[in-house]
């Protein structure tokens, strides 16, 4: 296979492009059972999105005392405004296998629409938790950019987006607030869609196993251990996140040895090659 100069150095751009891109992701290794995890709303940098009384968005925090953002899916359940600490299962989003639950995450297994399952009917393929948190996932990725954080913003995209994540993981195992469903979530949507709900189904369907989704991780916080697992405390319940992940730091670094290695072998290659060429 041919490499070109330009070829290698869009290709060093677009990693350095993607990585940049990527809102304070947690590295791999942050990612387990039982992780020690704080989340602070009012504390920047934080995003959060308003629909006065309520917010979502993008909030401040760390896991394992690495800082990231929490990307707000649940409007079930809330934390506090000026701070929280506590343990979370911090699980991959493709993780999530269908029909075969290990309790690692919250709404797992919610599955239908039937006393304990979703909320709203999105079609026998989507009433299940790995299609719904990949809407939701996709759903944060589509969000505008945000002012300095922890003003709320009230862009009406955004509150859009927001609200469409709400609906779309709302479910019947928890109480929920009516007003929830009352939102509107149309304002921005993309051309040819009804709304950021039909939107997020479209882009899953024809997407379901791309790479986008493997770097997300759902927070499902306030567990307790026991034996070898942590468990949900039916105690102390908190809001359900969204994370990004990254591979560690080595391996960006190693990646850009190797970009480095085939750019100079080019180059090399293509000076002999003009050696040659002369009479």
């Amino acid at each position: 296979m041919k490499t070109s100069r330009k070829g290698l150095i869009a290709l060093t751009l677009w990693i350095s492009g993607a990585s940049a891109a990527l809102a304070a992701p947690v590295p791999v290794s942050s990612l387990g059972w039982g992780q020690s995890v704080t989340v602070n709303p009012s504390s920047s940098p934080s995003y959060p999105v308003s629909f006065w009384p309520y917010i979502g968005g993008g909030f401040s925090g760390t896991i394992d005392g690495r800082q990231t953002i929490f990307w707000c899916v649940d409007s079930q359940l809330d934390v506090s405004w000026s701070g929280n600490s506590y343990k979370a299962n911090v699980t991959p989003l493709t993780g999530l296998n269908q029909g075969s639950w290990n309790g690692s995450a919250r709404y797992e297994d919610v599955t239908g629409t039937d006393s304990t399952g979703w909320y709203n009917d999105l079609g026998t393929s989507f009433n299940n938790a790995e299609a719904r948190y990949r809407m939701a996932a996709w759903l944060v990725s589509q969000y505008l950019q945000f002012p300095a954080g922890p003003t709320p913003d009230y862009n009406s995209t955004n509150q859009a987006i927001q609200a469409a994540i709400w609906k779309v993981m709302l479910n019947k195992t928890l109480s929920y607030d009516a007003d929830v469903l009352g939102l509107p979530v149309t304002a921005g949507s993309p051309s040819g869609s009804s709304d950021w709900i039909d939107a997020a189904k479209t882009f899953v369907s024809s997407h379901y196993d791309d790479p986008f989704f493997n770097n997300w991780a759902i927070v499902s916080g306030g567990v307790v251990p026991q034996g070898n697992a942590w468990v949900f405390d039916s105690n102390h319940k908190y809001q359900t996140f969204l994370v990004q992940t990254t591979p560690e730091p080595g391996f960006y670094g190693l990646l850009a040895l190797a970009l480095a290695g085939l750019f100079l072998a080019y180059t090399k290659r293509s000076a002999m090659a003009a050696t040659k060429q002369k009479p």
